[in-house]
């Protein structure tokens, strides 16, 4: 396998991270284009599971693909510490402010928030802690990935970039706290609300960035010849 990128994410990439966090890891691969061209099933995505290490590898057109459509999770991976890196990787880094688009951020971005705030309303245990006199549920990580997803698509759409290390945010303690379950259900939708709010005034203010896709087929086409 021809690994072009490692990077580190999770909660150790946003420094969120306790002794017990796992270490998640994804890579981008690049099938040889001799392969590519066969009349065979081409790997797409790969996954290792082996105790704290959860690691995820997309093919590299795959991961394009992904990425054009303002997946977050992948958005991500361009800015996210990298592990590895060959001078494929760069190049592929390098494209992030060619990938994405208003429209796509602002979509895929709430649709990602929504699908997380779904998930702690309806899918934890709604058991009454004694900590702080707040619920303490198995969901903390759904509230705090519900608010750090829309903090950064407002800080997408307003700066052409985003913060992997969430902590060192405005809203970092914040995160923290969701993350660590201090934190009432009320609480996470009122603060939620108003960044979903902000979301949608960013892409108000700033909806016409599109993709390039002439620049991201260029990359793809000099990587094929390159990887026969």
């Amino acid at each position: 396998m021809n690994k072009i990128m490692t990077v580190l994410v999770g909660s150790k990439a946003h420094g969120l991270d306790n002794p017990y966090s796992d270490e998640d890891k994804r890579f981008v691969f690049v099938e040889p284009t001799s392969e590519v061209l066969k009349l065979r099933d081409v790997k797409e995505e790969i996954r290792y599971l082996d105790g704290n290490i959860d690691d995820v590898g997309h093919e590299v057109k795959r991961f394009l693909q992904l990425a054009m459509s303002c997946n977050p999770s992948i958005l991500e991976c361009f800015l996210a510490p990298t592990l590895e890196v060959t001078e494929e990787g760069e190049k592929l880094r390098a494209l992030f402010p060619y990938v994405w688009n208003s429209k796509g951020v602002k979509n895929a971005f709430l649709g990602y928030a929504m699908s997380q705030r779904k998930k702690m309303l309806h899918e934890g245990d709604t058991t009454n802690g004694s900590q702080g006199g707040m619920f303490k549920h198995r969901q903390d990580k759904n509230a705090a990935a519900y608010l750090r997803t829309l903090y950064n698509g407002w800080e997408l759409l307003t700066t052409g970039t985003f913060s992997v290390r969430i902590v060192d945010t405005p809203i970092g303690k914040t995160v923290w706290n969701y993350k660590n379950g201090f934190f009432s259900y009320q609480e996470v939708m009122d603060t939620c609300l108003e960044w979903e709010d902000k979301l949608k005034g960013a892409y108000e203010s700033n909806p016409d960035k599109q993709s390039n896709i002439e620049k991201v087929n260029e990359f793809l086409l000099d990587l094929r010849k390159n990887n026969w």
